[in-house]
């Protein structure tokens, strides 16, 4: 399991922690052996800590590699693809996680293990339509991932099936949210509800509300995706669109099954649904 952001103990973050704990379960079950691979320590660049890392996976003789494509700039993308290319020329097939190594609306040809995202965020909007929000502000990431674009699709696609006009001022993207950020989403912009890219985004979003004396779910509501210890820090329980982890578990190993025996076909994608969690903080 391949994620090229962790360096010198850096977090791989709380869904990959989860995935790496149950597959590597699994793969004990059945005799086999799941390695986490981080960035290398050599090179003088990104591409090249990168490849270093992805050249210690091809001397163990990997047999397969989850690859949880980095978050990158759209320039930028093309290093994703170039080191799947180099891992599979080398023998490692590649299953992604999570990602595309694409940009959407191109395709990889590599397996695709992900979540519905898109009918997720789509059952989200919905849910704050309902409860009398109007001015919904989505906050993503200035860098391309397939999972955080069709997150924001599916909040367009309940807009416009409401029948509610498209305002590109609340569709916003941060690496970290903070007072100068949240304020401009409060009083300049004016949105009424906030639907973060993930949890731990509207966990600290949601922290900057509290410091600025705003009652969550009555005055602004607040939602994101995929579950995170962050959102503890906050005073009453965070609405999410919930990422089962044993689907995509199960659905990762029987994919690799498929992949050893090659019997999987070219360019497959596995949807994984999701699951609406409505709590306080949606709540009005």
């Amino acid at each position: 399991m391949f994620t090229p952001w962790a360096l010198r103990g850096e977090p791989i973050g709380y869904f990959q922690s989860r995935l790496y704990a149950a597959m590597s379960s699994i793969c004990a079950e059945h005799g086999a052996e799941l390695l986490l691979q981080g960035l290398s320590h050599t090179g003088s660049d990104y591409r090249s800590k990168l490849f270093n890392a992805a050249d210690q996976l091809i001397q163990r003789e990997i047999a397969v590699v989850y690859f949880c494509p980095a978050e990158l700039s759209r320039e930028e993308m093309g290093i994703n693809e170039e080191l799947v290319d180099h891992l599979e020329s080398a023998g490692c097939a590649v299953i992604l996680i999570d990602r595309d190594i694409a940009t959407y609306p191109d395709r990889s040809t590599s397996p695709w293990i992900c979540y519905d995202n898109r009918r997720g965020a789509t059952q989200l909007a919905n849910h704050m339509f309902e409860q009398g929000y109007e001015r919904i502000a989505f906050v993503g990431i200035p860098t391309d991932s397939t999972a955080v674009m069709h997150r924001q699709a599916g909040y367009i696609d309940a807009l416009i099936e409401s029948g509610r006009e498209v305002d590109r001022s609340l569709l916003l993207t941060t690496t970290h949210p903070d007072v100068q950020f949240v304020r401009r989403i409060i009083h300049d912009i004016k949105a009424d509800a906030i639907m973060a890219k993930d949890t731990h985004i509207a966990a600290i979003i949601g922290a900057v509300m509290l410091q600025e004396g705003i009652e969550i779910g009555k005055q602004i509501g607040l939602a994101g995706f995929e579950a995170d210890p962050a959102s503890s820090i906050l005073h009453i329980p965070l609405t999410l669109v919930r990422q089962p982890i044993m689907p995509f578990v199960n659905a990762t190993y029987e994919t690799t099954l498929r992949v050893i025996n090659k019997t999987c076909v070219l360019g497959e994608q596995i949807v994984i649904p999701t699951e609406l969690e409505v709590q306080q903080s949606t709540l009005r």
